[in-house]
């Protein structure tokens, strides 16, 4: 079987040759995107769309609208960088998306104003997430999946490994 994402270590030996992967030849392989996507946050997304100024990041994880397509999420990469619309990949027929590297949930009408995509560092249910991590929830049905290590999302003290939880103001903290 071929986990199907970006930035996600393949185990020895699996070969889908359907998804046109390759068996991985050392610990550490990546699954590439095709020629046409660019890896984002463990999602193969498309490079050809997408861009458009936003300045709303919080808007699709509080249920606003974040000024992007119905296909697209107002992301910021970097504080410096500024906030663009990124269009991410359809949901799966039984509504899934690859878990990649750092869990992924299917939209099914979490956010009205956006399709049944695939949201990359987003889960419902602990499935969503790498099986190292864990779904944290603050309100409503989507969470964030965090591992627990140091820079990673925490509610509460007992989301971190050997760190603090940093809760500036409620909400989602930083383990430090």
């Amino acid at each position: 079987m071929a986990i199907v994402g970006c930035g996600v270590e393949r185990d020895l030996g699996s070969h889908d040759a359907d998804a046109g992967t390759a068996p991985a030849t050392r610990p550490g392989d990546c699954l590439p995107c095709q020629a046409s996507e660019v890896c984002h946050r463990g999602t193969c997304i498309p490079r050809s769309r997408g861009g458009e100024a936003c300045s709303d990041v919080d808007a699709t994880r509080l249920g606003r609208e974040d000024g992007c397509a119905p296909d697209a999420v107002c992301t910021a990469e970097k504080a410096d960088a500024g906030a663009r619309c990124v269009v991410y990949p359809p949901c799966a027929a039984d509504d899934t998306c690859p878990v990649g590297a750092v869990g992924s949930a299917c939209n099914r009408g979490f956010v009205a104003t956006k399709a049944n995509i695939c949201l990359p560092g987003q889960c419902s249910v602990e499935a969503n997430c790498p099986s190292t991590q864990r779904c944290l929830k603050t309100i409503g049905d989507l969470g964030l999946c965090s591992s627990g290590d140091r820079g990673s999302p925490c509610v509460v003290r007992a989301d971190c490994k050997d760190a603090s939880c940093l809760t500036p103001g409620g909400g989602y903290g930083i383990c430090f």
